[in-house]
C-alpha cells in the first residue's frame, strides 16, 4: 500500500528558538511504509524523513501534521518537521495511511507503539500541555507567585522528618525542579526529578 499528497509544504520546526522555517512548498509527499516519509519537488527528492518506532505522528491543525522524530533512544529533543497538506481531506487520507502502515505484533496484531496515553489523551491537546510547561516564561511565572511557592515549601518542609528525611524522592513532572530542591532542603537523600517537556533541556 502506498499513498502520495500534492501541493504540501514542508516546515521543521526549530526548539531552541520556537520559530518554524519553511524547507518548500508545492511538494509532492509520498508514504509508501512508515520507515521512510519521501518529500520531493516532481523528481528530485526534497527530505527523507526516517521515521522509527521512536517517532510520533499527530494532527498538529486542520491542515497540519507534525512528525516529531529522534536519532536514538539517548536523545533529548525530537526533530519536529510540519507537513501542511492542502486540505483537512488530505490531513485525515495521510493519518489513515500513517495507522495502517504502523508495525504491529505478530501475535496479538495490536500496534507496538500503542500506550494507555495515547489512547486516553487526544494528540493536540497533549502538544499543546508539554508545550506550555516548556516554556521558560511559564515556569518563571509560577515560581514568582510567592503564595504558591512558599506554601509549597513550608508544606514539604514541615513534613521532612516523615516524608522526606533520609529517602529517596520521585518528582514527576518536575518542571522547573523547584519542588526537587525542596525535596533536598527537607533532607532527601536522592531526588530524581523527571519532566516531560522540553523544560528538561533547559534545566540540564
Amino acid at each position: 500500500m502506498s499513498a502520495e499528497y500534492h501541493n504540501v509544504e514542508l516546515r521543521v520546526f526549530d526548539e531552541a528558538q520556537f520559530t518554524c522555517r519553511t524547507l518548500g512548498t508545492g511538494l509532492t509527499v509520498e508514504l509508501r511504509n512508515l520507515k521512510v516519509i519521501t518529500i520531493r519537488r516532481h523528481h528530485e527528492i526534497v527530505k527523507e524523513i526516517h521515521v522509527s518506532s521512536l517517532a510520533n505522528i499527530y494532527r498538529f491543525s486542520q491542515k497540519t501534521v507534525a512528525v516529531c522524530t529522534k536519532k536514538c533512544v539517548g536523545d533529548a529533543v525530537f526533530t519536529t518537521y510540519l507537513l501542511v497538506f492542502d486540505s483537512p481531506g488530505d490531513v485525515r487520507g495521510f493519518l489513515n495511511s500513517a495507522d495502517q502502515l504502523k508495525p504491529r505484533h505478530e501475535e496479538n496484531n495490536k500496534d507496538i507503539r500503542a500506550s494507555v496515553f495515547d489512547k486516553r489523551t487526544d494528540s493536540w491537546s497533549a502538544v499543546q500541555y508539554f508545550q506550555f510547561y516548556s516554556y521558560i516564561s511559564q515556569q518563571q511565572n509560577m515560581m514568582q507567585d510567592y503564595i504558591r511557592t512558599s506554601t509549597y515549601q513550608r508544606a514539604i518542609l514541615a513534613n521532612a522528618s516523615a516524608d522526606f528525611r533520609g529517602k529517596v524522592v520521585l518528582d514527576v513532572g518536575a518542571g522547573s525542579g523547584i519542588l526537587s530542591f525542596f525535596a533536598i532542603q527537607a533532607g532527601a537523600t536522592r531526588v530524581y526529578a523527571v519532566e516531560a517537556s522540553n523544560m528538561a533541556s533547559h534545566c540540564n
